[in-house]
């Protein structure tokens, strides 16, 4: 069913980008604004709740179906080419992109200059991993990461900055409210994943 709809519709290639009106909003107002005003207390709450209820998501979708890929509907913030993942390969990426993240977050508020390039196509799942070892490492990464960067870090407001394709240049403080948000729009694709999962099995 899900090959059958997926062989119809042509998806963005990775890396594809959001388009230039959803970008220039994040960029010169989500950026500037909105993460600005969020504390770092309200950054580690989002991303305890967005991970908490990823966790709780996964634990209710059956081991046999994890592997299974479901085309979910466009939806804010979520490439075209990562709608067709499976629940496994939507864990992997949270863990490539949350690992990368928390150590630019540390580096940054250390202020080290980091000259790396963000590449939203480079942080893609290889579908290939055990998910029982991802979902351990994602229990552990959701449990662990607070209190890692409360040890950690320096400067909450780094004056040093890491670019982010669609956001522009982001401090310490503003890649821990991308943290947070990244999973929440994960969190919705996840929930759209389950949905699909139980109307193919009817």
């Amino acid at each position: 069913m899900q090959d059958q709809k997926f062989s119809s519709v042509k998806l963005a290639p990775p890396g594809a980008r959001l388009g230039f009106w959803t970008e220039l909003i994040l960029r010169w107002f989500v950026n500037p604004v909105i993460t600005k005003k969020i504390s770092w207390e309200q950054c580690e709450q989002n991303f305890f709740k967005s991970h908490q209820k990823i966790i709780q998501v996964l634990e209710s979708i059956p081991a046999d179906k994890v592997d299974i890929r479901i085309l979910v509907p466009p939806q804010k913030g979520l490439e075209d080419s990562s709608r067709y993942w499976s629940a496994k390969m939507l864990v992997e990426h949270l863990l490539i992109v949350g690992t990368q993240v928390q150590s630019a977050i540390i580096r940054l508020s250390r202020e080290e200059i980091l000259k790396e390039l963000v590449d939203t196509a480079a942080v893609k799942p290889s579908g290939n991993a055990s998910y029982q070892v991802l979902f351990e490492k994602l229990k552990q990464f959701a449990s662990e990461v607070p209190s890692d960067l409360n040890r950690n870090v320096h400067a909450k407001e780094s004056k040093s900055k890491l670019v982010h394709p669609w956001f522009g240049p982001f401090n310490s403080k503003q890649w821990y409210w991308l943290l947070g948000t990244h999973a929440s729009i994960h969190l919705k694709q996840l929930e759209e994943i389950k949905k699909g999962l139980t109307l193919s099995t009817q």
